[in-house]
């Protein structure tokens, strides 16, 4: 995943992107069986903006990215919603397997807006080494 957004950088995305639906949080955990017992991690989470609300239905999410400013506001936001079931991690699609590694069982890989800055190839092969049997990439 390609780096190097400065903090300004960060602070508009945390300010003045939006955030996504509700329609399509449930469209998406509908479509992916999640439950309260599950792991979610997701890859290129900027902000926290789809890391977030998925958190609120799963048991665990991780939110990995390699922009530490992006992270800070990731975690100031779930302060914020009192979400403690959130793990940020400055890392990038490349880092997937070993940090998948660290949970044991992940059932769903989400990217949103971060697909078009990683190797598809190497994300599909290690999203597929480590979700477990019924798990999605999204």
């Amino acid at each position: 995943m390609r780096s190097g957004f400065n903090g300004d950088v960060a602070d508009y995305y945390a300010q003045y992107r939006r955030g996504y639906p509700v329609a399509v949080i449930d469209a998406l955990v509908d479509a992916s069986g999640l439950s309260i017992s599950d792991t979610i991690v997701d890859v290129g989470c900027g902000t926290g903006q789809l890391t977030l609300p998925l958190a609120s239905r799963v048991g665990r999410a991780v939110g990995i990215d390699p922009e530490v400013d992006m992270l800070r506001h990731a975690s100031t936001a779930a302060e914020e919603r009192g979400t403690r079931n959130v793990e940020w991690i400055v890392g990038s699609a490349d880092d997937l397997v070993a940090i998948c590694a660290r949970y044991g069982s992940v059932e769903a890989v989400t990217l949103a807006n971060a697909i078009h800055l990683v190797d598809r190839t190497q994300l599909f092969e290690a999203a597929r080494t480590t979700l477990n049997p019924r798990g999605s990439l999204s």
